[in-house]
């Protein structure tokens, strides 16, 4: 990834942080990158907007480790 790449936040909602599906271009914001710190496996959710609908498949389907990943963050974050 580069810095001007569009990239599709992909994790659940945070409030403060991103909402689900919000797209961001030239490179993410303060939150975002201070709640990867707290968060690393957040990374695993931030994808290129050209990976989206592959991307949100993996997190819809049981068993995947996106989904895991998914399902964990947002268990932290309640």
């Amino acid at each position: 990834m580069t810095k001007g790449d569009a990239l599709v936040y992909c994790g659940p909602s945070v409030r403060g942080v991103a909402k689900q599906y919000t797209v961001f271009s030239g490179g993410l914001p303060r939150e975002v990158e201070e709640f990867r710190e707290k968060h690393p496996l957040i990374n695993d959710l931030i994808v290129p907007v050209e990976n989206f609908s592959e991307m949100r498949k993996k997190i819809e389907t049981p068993g995947t480790r996106e989904s895991l990943v998914y399902r964990n963050i947002k268990s932290e974050i309640l």
